[in-house]
């Protein structure tokens, strides 16, 4: 009785429950995807319930770390899978270890509903439209094509759980700095790992290159592969550099290991070859050096005179470096480029595609959830922009740009400006440039995205409130102690 008093006490009911739903959820997509190889499916799904479990006991424990872990898992999840992979000699299209990052970020939906009452009314309303937007894809898609709707509404789903949580979540704000040093730090290791892929290539990742029929990732040798490090592949391990590097670059505060380290993950970006990446780095550095104080813009100035002088003295003697050279020359002929001209194509047709049908084909119809039911042909696409409106249709697309838009307005027009707020204004900037590119709303990319905005969304808690909060939270454990000595 005592137990059970113990697990229905508020503060662990929900946690208890969550926990149970992931274990129920990872059992059924474990018997879902289970098709030859029993074992390797088994060691899948107690690799994810280990994964979800270690989520909610921090939400217990330690909550302030809830959002280091969840990137933590955005970023490494994926070469735990290829290890397993290699392990069996044996490729998982779309394993279940795919759903680990999704199942570990779906809990910060639990300190997201009991602290909705503290968000704004304006943050309100942006989450009700997102979700109606979301909703409507939902439903569309799920009439088409069934589970797959349902993961690639989770894959938008959990990212932008990450600026509710930093919302509400009520810590002091001296936690912004150890978010953004422990995300260096993940940073870092994934650029380290990256770097040592480049020149060292591992045999489980050679065995993924082989097996996962993508063309556009270089050969599976050393210096000829695109680096994708412990992600999923190179233009989500660039999005997730250029978003580290970018905070890096701008305060020394949020850098991990200082300037070496700055460096690490600077030359990890560039041997993944995305192009558009490079451009969004740039655009997120513009946009702070607008916001910024002049001393700062001093310093930012002389970090990128900096920069300009490694990649023309240094960088053409590192082994290799000349296949970075020659994709950086490709900026200043893109009428010659074939992947440009390809997207400009893709643009072009797929344009008519929105227009022959305006309301829109719902989630599942684009993105890695078209594997689950064996159509791949929209599976990568080439415009973000675009993808919204051929998901949710010419009002939900346009109406989800608009929330973006008004996210960076309300942020520029914020009164009390400050360094994490000027990062926010630049990291929506650079998302709302990679989406001329590729869809960055979803996934590790959305999750890293969204992470740098969220910082500018933070609530700083009163004195009074916080001793009101605790107040409340003692004569809570006060009353649960004495009905357990009853």
């Amino acid at each position: 009785m005592h137990a059970l008093r113990y697990i229905l006490y508020r503060d662990r009911l929900i946690p208890f429950i969550a926990a149970i739903a992931c274990i129920l959820l990872s059992i059924a997509l474990g018997f879902q995807s289970a098709k030859e190889d029993q074992l390797q499916m088994l060691i899948q799904l107690a690799f994810v319930l280990f994964a979800s479990m270690t989520a909610l006991f921090i939400y217990v424990s330690k909550p302030e770390a809830l959002l280091p872990y969840c990137l933590f898992g955005w970023a490494f999840f994926p070469e735990a899978r290829r290890v397993i992979d290699w392990s069996f000699m044996q490729f998982s299209d779309f394993p279940l270890l795919a759903m680990a990052p999704l199942l570990v970020n779906l809990t910060l939906l639990i300190p997201v509903v009991r602290g909705f009452h503290r968000s704004s009314k304006a943050m309100r309303k942006t989450a009700v439209a997102l979700a109606l937007i979301i909703a409507y894809g939902l439903i569309i898609g799920t009439l088409h094509y069934g589970s797959a709707a349902f993961y690639e509404g989770v894959s938008y789903v959990a990212p932008l759980l990450i600026v509710l949580y930093v919302h509400v979540c009520g810590f002091d704000g001296a936690v912004r700095d150890k978010w953004l040093k422990s995300a260096a730090c993940i940073g870092l290791l994934a650029a380290l790992y990256g770097i040592y892929q480049y020149f060292f290539i591992p045999p489980w990742d050679q065995f993924w290159m082989i097996h996962s029929g993508m063309t556009s990732i270089g050969h599976p040798s050393p210096l000829q592969v695109r680096v994708f490090s412990t992600l999923n592949s190179p233009g989500p391990a660039a999005v997730f550099l250029t978003m580290i590097l970018g905070f890096m670059i701008v305060q020394r505060r949020w850098r991990a290991f200082g300037a070496i380290g700055t460096a690490a993950v600077f030359f990890a970006l560039l041997i993944t070859l995305v192009r558009s990446a490079w451009l969004g780095l740039l655009v997120m550095l513009f946009a702070y050096f607008l916001k910024a104080k002049a001393v700062n813009k001093l310093k930012l100035l002389s970090i990128l005179a900096a920069g300009v002088l490694i990649y023309m003295f240094v960088l053409p003697n590192i082994t290799g470096a000349s296949t970075i050279m020659n994709r950086m020359e490709t900026l200043t002929s893109l009428d010659e480029d074939v992947s440009y001209n390809a997207r400009l194509s893709f643009a072009s047709s797929i344009s008519e595609v929105i227009l022959a049908d305006p309301i829109g084909r719902g989630l599942g119809a684009s993105g890695l959830g078209t594997k689950l039911y064996a159509n791949s042909k929209f599976e990568s696409f080439d415009n973000g922009y675009l993808n919204l409106f051929f998901s949710f249709g010419v009002i939900g697309g346009g109406g989800f740009i608009a929330v973006l838009a008004s996210l960076l307005i309300k942020l520029w027009k914020q009164k009390n400006s400050n360094d994490y707020v000027h990062l926010a204004i630049a990291g929506i900037m650079a998302l709302l440039c990679l989406m001329m590119s590729v869809n960055v709303l979803t996934g590790v990319s959305g999750a890293i995205l969204w992470f740098v905005v969220s910082i500018g969304f933070f609530q700083e808690r009163s004195s009074n409130a916080a001793e009101i909060e605790a107040r409340k939270e003692a004569n809570a454990y006060g009353r649960n102690a004495n009905h357990s000595k009853e």
